[in-house]
């Protein structure tokens, strides 16, 4: 009992939910930039309407479920109700509802679009829905203010070591699986990883010519990468 007496003291015990907030502002501030950034290319008709009705090409799976309801407008809907939510979430208005309904309305984005939404897609689902349980939405929020509440300046502390384990989750696993995947990661010699990645043609930004005389560079950034 006594160890069990000492797990519900730490869980329970009080840490200052401005953390929590600054992370509720900058994951949806996030997902707002990148889904404002799609709509800046012109992209957001080809990206998230279905190919019957003129987009990318037929790569919805069976579990977009609004498209049985909304038809060819499904994935806009789901992406401008995501745009809404996340405005919302970022400013700290409606903040708990805004969580739920964009979550389910950015993961029929990916339902919509399957190879758009990727593993850092789904993280940043995840810590959405762990803001729920915190007081994230009375901190720094401007629903606060209009509502004239008091902020709640503390959360549990089972939130703050739950982000944490997951973070460590998911760093450690990237690792391992960058290790499987390509074990030249840890290389002392030839051509390093990192340059690969970030010179690529079509995904890279940097000049693979100008970069080509500063492996060392590379070769202890991959070292890095693997130990974070």
């Amino acid at each position: 009992m006594r160890l069990w007496r000492w797990w519900v003291e730490r869980v329970h015990r009080p840490v200052d939910s401005t953390p929590f907030a600054w992370v509720r502002i900058l994951t949806a501030s996030a997902l707002l930039g990148d889904l404002l950034r799609v709509a800046q290319l012109g992209m957001v008709r080809t990206l998230f309407v279905t190919g019957e009705h003129g987009g990318l090409g037929a790569f919805q799976d069976d579990t977009f479920v609004l498209d049985r309801v909304l038809g060819s407008q499904a994935g806009l809907v789901a992406y401008g109700t995501t745009l809404v939510c996340m405005a919302l979430t970022a400013v700290g208005v409606a903040v708990r509802p805004a969580i739920v309904v964009g979550v389910l309305a950015y993961a029929q984005l990916g339902h919509c679009f399957p190879p758009g939404d990727r593993a850092i897609d789904r993280v940043l689902r995840c810590v959405l829905l762990l803001l729920l349980f915190t007081n994230a939405h009375r901190r720094l929020s401007l629903g606060n203010l209009l509502r004239r509440l008091p902020p709640l300046r503390t959360t549990a502390r089972w939130a703050e070591d739950l982000l944490r384990w997951f973070l460590v989750l998911v760093y450690l696993s990237a690792g391992i699986a960058k290790l499987m995947q390509q074990p030249r990661w840890l290389a002392s010699d030839g051509t390093p990883v990192v340059y690969r990645v970030m010179t690529d043609p079509l995904a890279g930004q940097l000049d693979a010519a100008f970069w080509w005389d500063h492996p060392l560079l590379f070769r202890v950034a991959g070292w890095g990468t693997i130990a974070l």
